[in-house]
């Protein structure tokens, strides 16, 4: 989804580059920043992939994940009323 963010956040200035209604401040060239921008979104692409595939790796290693609280005065509530422990 963020790989999904990153392309819909250009979209805006890729379509009105088409319609040559870009323009750059100083009468800079419009087709270079526009590349530049491209060049920048596929690196945010990928670097958001990645980071997509850690986090979801950090789910699956935590997913499993309890807390054995016998024996901890702040839970003895629990261990009352969960008597089939």
């Amino acid at each position: 989804m963020l790989e999904q963010a990153v392309d819909q956040a250009t979209f805006p200035v890729v379509r009105t580059h088409k319609e040559g209604r870009v323009l750059i401040d100083g009468n800079g060239d419009a087709n270079a920043k526009v590349a530049e921008l491209m060049a920048a979104t596929r690196d945010a692409k990928r670097a958001a992939a990645a980071l997509t595939s850690a986090v979801q790796r950090m789910h699956n290693a935590v997913s499993p994940m309890g807390l054995d609280t016998a024996g901890l005065p702040e839970f003895e509530d629990d261990e009352l009323s969960a008597p089939e422990r």
